[in-house]
């Protein structure tokens, strides 16, 4: 599997097993005007990195009680893709959960 997170703020995150694409929004393109994601980036990830970030996805998926109906301003949104780049499943997570949290602080230390 690979996924696609997208954060709090709409920057993008591609993750498989092998990389981790960062793929950040502009200031031009925030909703502010002002906030900028900073620099576009990949990396390489190890298989047990790999476990781990998809541990955290497949967690704030399967806990389906605090999902949200439809993507709002703050909220995480997860993506999961076949290898063949069909969308598997797709679900929102409220701003200030857990999930999104744990989620977020693995990802965001990645940043350069």
């Amino acid at each position: 599997m690979q996924y696609r997170y997208i954060d709090g703020n709409n920057n993008v995150w591609d993750i498989n097993k092998k990389r981790i694409a960062y793929k950040p929004i502009s200031r031009a393109q925030s909703s502010s005007g002002t906030y900028s994601g900073g620099e576009p980036f990949q990396t390489k990830i190890t298989a047990d990195q790999y476990r781990t970030i998809r541990s955290l996805l497949r967690n704030a998926m399967s806990n389906t009680a605090i999902h949200l109906s439809n993507r709002l301003m703050g909220s995480g949104t997860i993506i999961e893709l076949t290898v063949e780049d069909t969308q598997a499943a797709t679900c929102y997570l409220p701003m200030n959960s857990p999930e999104k949290a744990a989620i977020e602080n693995w990802l965001n230390p990645l940043k350069k």
